[in-house]
């Protein structure tokens, strides 16, 4: 099983509140980093990890509901967790069409706090897991020469090798080196697994 370090986000102008949301994230062992505006968030940079943020909705200079909107712009995989002290139901509205992972309102109840990280934690573990996959992917096909990558486009079509050979104009034993050459980038033991690591590429790409 894979062991994910994870990295929470708490944004919040509130010292108290901020205060007792970091040690209750300390107390179930979760690191956290803390925040007062969005821009000292954003100025700090992200970890190449799982994480989630949450953020409460007014802030100063930029609101947790506009960057939650930025995040949906630009098809963040992180999933954000917005907090108010002020119920209002078209914010709710609004933050669930911006994908929000959840809506909660001051006072928070503890279990109910910790229980909407932990969701958000294992979504992010599961799109960071394929993120990575996808890059990792990308980067062997990107390794192939010119004349691989116009062999392996043939391979995954299924055609015979014969038939491969003549449309590329080459013998059957220079299309086995180059086969071999493919698999070995590729760390892939046939065409199956050529074709779905060509098909992690095309994901990431649409």
């Amino acid at each position: 099983m894979t062991m994910f370090r994870h990295a929470v986000f708490v944004i919040d102008d509130n010292q108290a509140d901020r205060y007792i949301l970091r040690e209750l994230l300390h107390s179930v062992n979760l690191p956290v980093n803390d925040f007062a505006t969005v821009p000292e968030f954003l100025n700090a940079g992200l970890p190449d990890m799982p994480a989630c943020i949450v953020a409460d909705v007014r802030l100063p200079t930029m609101s947790g509901l506009e960057l939650l909107e930025m995040l949906h712009q630009n098809a963040s995989h992180i999933p954000m967790i917005l907090v108010t002290g002020h119920a209002d139901v078209n914010l709710a509205v609004r933050a669930m069409k911006l994908r929000a992972e959840d809506f909660l309102t001051k006072p928070v109840q503890e279990q109910t706090f910790l229980d909407a990280i932990h969701r958000a934690l294992q979504r992010s573990e599961r799109t960071w897991q394929v993120r990575h996959q996808r890059l990792e992917a990308q980067r062997k096909l990107a390794s192939l020469t010119d004349r691989e990558r116009a062999v392996l486009k043939l391979l995954v079509t299924g055609k015979p090798v014969k038939a491969i050979a003549a449309e590329l104009r080459m013998s059957i034993k220079t299309l086995s080196i180059h086969r071999s050459h493919i698999q070995a980038k590729l760390d892939t033991n046939n065409v199956i697994d050529m074709l779905r690591l060509m098909e992690q590429v095309v994901e990431r790409e649409c």
